[in-house]
């Protein structure tokens, strides 16, 4: 996983007098920071060796562990980039912070408009998480070779998921594909799992579906399903203010400080967009939980545990909420 100016280049527009001195303490600080967890111990060894000497290894093996490796060298450039970008252009001495102009090998250079170093910092930070994103989907269809991923911790946390990544998420709610944001709503798609869909079905059918993910009779509930969770999360992470409403109003985006620290009641966009959620997520629930009450048969162990277990010849859907 060495990276050089040229491997920089590629997915950086960086000019020929850029010294990769300053950006690698960020590029250690991503690898030691992300890497750990999408590779894990096993992989990252495995990775490494591979790297120090690329043989005894299958023809499959050579060209996952190719792909793995270009792959994670864009992810770790762009997170650096990103990381970098916060302290680029300053000195620090004691009486603080300090912006640099000044002639650099002849030129002179003036630091950009602050406009502009926001649309970078933005483009490096999406770009490297969504790179982050795309890693993992990657091992996650490749793990039977690269088998060393299994003993990760991005493993255990995806394998078995009802919505396992970013482009799964994105396909019932719009957020723009956004690793950063679905990394926010993580929690809240573990809340809503376990407080929304777990009393309506039970604990035991619950884990077959996490168990049995990619079996038919699973496939067939999921669309329904995904849907309710990814609504419920949306609504409990905008209550949460996790995330907020762009100024345009049509889309998404993380609260990133305390200036967006409003209270949800004053905001109606916020106020309505959680109510439409919820009710969205309540509609999802029902037409999930009456497509298993049509097949019945195919799932003994849904039980909807917001009825009493006597009452089974009225059982109707009522929201949780």
């Amino acid at each position: 996983m060495a990276i050089d100016i040229a491997e920089i280049k590629k997915y950086a527009n960086v000019g020929d007098d850029f010294d990769i001195n300053v950006l690698t303490p960020h590029l250690t600080w991503a690898t030691n920071t992300y890497v750990p967890y999408v590779l894990g111990y096993d992989l990252t060894q495995g990775l490494k060796y591979y790297l120090q000497s690329p043989v005894n290894y299958t023809a499959q093996q050579k060209a996952y562990y190719d792909i793995l490796n270009t792959m994670l060298n864009e992810m770790i450039i762009k997170i650096a980039m990103f990381d970098w970008m916060a302290i680029s252009g300053v000195s620090i001495s004691e009486l603080g912070l300090k912006r640099i102009e000044g002639e650099i090998s002849g030129m002179t250079r003036k630091s950009a408009f602050q406009y502009q170093e926001k649309n970078a910092k933005e483009y490096f930070r999406n770009k490297g998480f969504n790179a982050m994103d795309a890693v993992l989907k990657f091992l996650m269809g490749c793990f039977t070779v690269l088998t060393e991923f299994t003993t990760s911790p991005a493993y255990a946390d995806l394998h078995g998921s009802i919505i396992p990544d970013t482009s799964t998420f994105n396909k019932y709610y719009d957020i723009g594909g956004s690793m950063l944001l679905f990394m926010r709503l993580s929690q809240y798609i573990r809340e809503a799992e376990l407080f929304d869909i777990v009393p309506c079905i039970g604990n035991a059918f619950y884990q077959r579906i996490k168990a049995n993910i990619g079996t038919t009779d699973i496939i067939t509930l999921l669309p329904e399903l995904r849907s309710a969770i990814a609504y419920k999360a949306i609504a409990r992470g905008i209550e949460a203010t996790s995330i907020n409403i762009a100024e345009d109003g049509a889309r998404l985006i993380l609260k990133e400080s305390n200036r967006d620290n409003i209270e949800v009641s004053t905001k109606p966009n916020l106020s309505s967009l959680i109510k439409s959620a919820n009710a969205s997520g309540d509609n999802y629930i029902g037409l999930f939980c009456r497509n298993i009450r049509a097949n019945q048969s195919k799932y003994p162990e849904y039980i909807d545990s917001r009825v009493s277990p006597l009452d089974i010849t009225n059982r109707k859907f009522v929201p949780f909420y």
